[in-house]
């Protein structure tokens, strides 16, 4: 029934979100495409008013093979496509945002041409949400979104070069 108690802490985190941050979010039954459970937070729009959001999943793991650990993961699409001649040029970016960011990471889909962040957060298992500790998390994840999508996009569309890029995330480090 360990099936039962992640869908129940996604309905938690909705309900977390919605109190502690304003956030609508929608319970998301399995499909074809999805084959778990999620939740899909609606953000802010970005800076281009392009709608946003993150989706959350538990790893389907038995209690047999993770006793104590649920792995809730936090997903990320970028609003915009990837330019796979850019690619060479992003993966160094994202590398050096990765190398910043002290929670999750960005990656290229070379296969969906997107760009993603993601995170994967332990829990314990059988225990309770905090809402405390959901709510800077997520604030956290959604500063990540706010601050470097833009640099990301701006090499990805060649608005910048690489080097101008790399300035960018270095002057937000200095922020």
């Amino acid at each position: 029934m360990l099936g039962q108690f992640c869908r129940n802490l996604l309905q938690d985190l909705k309900g977390i979100l919605a109190e502690t941050m304003g956030l609508d979010s929608n319970l998301v039954e399995p499909s074809e495409t999805m084959p778990l459970v999620s939740l899909s937070t609606y953000l802010k729009p970005d800076q281009k008013s392009r709608d946003r959001e993150v989706n959350c999943a538990f790893f389907p793991f038995s209690e047999a093979e993770m006793k104590h650990t649920l792995l809730l993961q936090f997903y990320f699409q970028l609003p915009f496509s990837l330019n796979e001649a850019r690619s060479s040029d992003l993966v160094l970016l994202l590398q050096t945002i990765n190398n910043r960011v002290p929670l999750g990471c960005y990656s290229i889909n070379m296969e969906e041409r997107s760009i993603q962040f993601r995170y994967v957060m332990p829990l314990p298992n059988r225990v309770p949400l905090n809402s405390d500790l959901m709510g800077e998390i997520m604030l956290l994840l959604i500063v990540f979104q706010d601050l470097f999508p833009p640099v990301i996009e701006s090499l990805n569309t060649g608005e910048t070069s690489l080097q101008d890029s790399l300035k960018a995330v270095y002057a937000l480090e200095q922020n």
